[in-house]
């Protein structure tokens, strides 16, 4: 009778154990799904924020570039980009400041999760903004090799570079820069290789072919390719027409004599000759913005840089 007992006890024992195996095993089961479903749902959300960050940047960046020039083209410059880069936008504020000198935009779009809305979780409003900043550029890589003399530079208008002395109207006097040997050429072509910060001095540069400085220009506008062909009004980014120029305070003609540069700007190329006098550069000065640091204490010469602002 005791036997017949513990084998009773025992088969209940071991179908008792099973049953809460099981259990654990369908528990552990639903624990690893709600987990993975979180995680998945979180990242998800993560990755959206991630894209609606950087598309609000790329706007504002945008923005920025154009505000230098026009506020209502910036404007909606930044409403047609907005609706490109971000999907289901519901939300949408611009803000520009008095002096022109900052533009913000804020973007919002719904966001639903993928698996926790089965749980009950609310779908939620996605939302981020930034604030793009200009000021004058503290350095710069990759200055074209001539130097202009600091004045109130005017971008309504062509003017004529030239490394003589002029008469003409709208004349201004440009002078070739040393940076070392053998950097003058495939400076024009290229841009200078290191950087040049506002504050460093550089010298002038005394011997040089004026045909073969011609030929260095006249490939530089070569390599601009794009159609429409570019133009003062209408150019296409890093257009190799554009010139990034070091602004010194006076010109020397000595090469013992340093000039100090104390900001940069940008001047497009129409078209290039050499006349007796020497080079001439046809265009126009640009206001135009740069990837470079920033610093409030640089004058304003037309070229900027764009700092971002969470």
């Amino acid at each position: 009778m005791i036997n017949m007992q513990k084998k009773v006890n025992l088969k209940q024992f071991i179908f008792s154990t099973k049953g809460s195996s099981s259990i654990v095993v369908v528990c552990s089961a639903v624990m690893i799904l709600l987990t993975a479903a979180l995680v998945t749902d979180i990242g998800y959300a993560a990755f959206e924020r991630y894209k609606l960050s950087k598309g609000a940047k790329e706007v504002a960046k945008i923005g920025a570039a154009e505000l230098i020039k026009n506020r209502e083209t910036a404007v909606r410059m930044m409403k047609e980009n907005a609706v490109q880069k971000v999907s289901s936008l519901s939300e949408m504020d611009i803000k520009i400041s008095d002096n022109h000198r900052e533009i913000s935009i804020r973007l919002g779009k719904p966001f639903e999760y993928i698996f926790l809305g089965y749980a009950g979780i609310q779908s939620k409003e996605l939302k981020e903004g930034v604030t793009a900043r200009l000021s004058g550029i503290s350095q710069y890589k990759g200055i074209r090799p001539f130097a202009v003399e600091k004045q109130n530079f005017r971008f309504d208008q062509d003017f004529i570079l030239s490394n003589q002395k002029s008469e003409r109207p709208n004349s201004i006097r440009i002078r070739e820069l040393d940076l070392g040997n053998g950097d003058f050429e495939s400076s024009i072509l290229y841009g200078f290789r290191k950087n040049l910060k506002a504050g460093n001095g550089v010298y002038p540069l005394n011997e040089f072919s004026k045909e073969q400085t011609e030929q260095c220009i006249k490939q530089l506008l070569d390599k601009c390719k794009h159609k429409p062909r570019c133009t003062p009004e209408n150019y296409q980014r890093d257009c190799s027409r554009i010139m990034i120029l070091p602004v010194v305070g006076k010109l020397q003609d000595e090469n013992q004599e340093i000039m100090k540069i104390e900001g940069f700007t940008a001047f497009f190329i129409k078209n290039t000759n050499t006349t007796k006098q020497g080079l001439v550069l046809e265009g126009r000065f640009l206001k135009y913005t740069v990837d470079s640091r920033i610093n409030d204490a640089v004058p304003d010469f037309g070229l900027m840089g764009i700092e971002l602002i969470q």
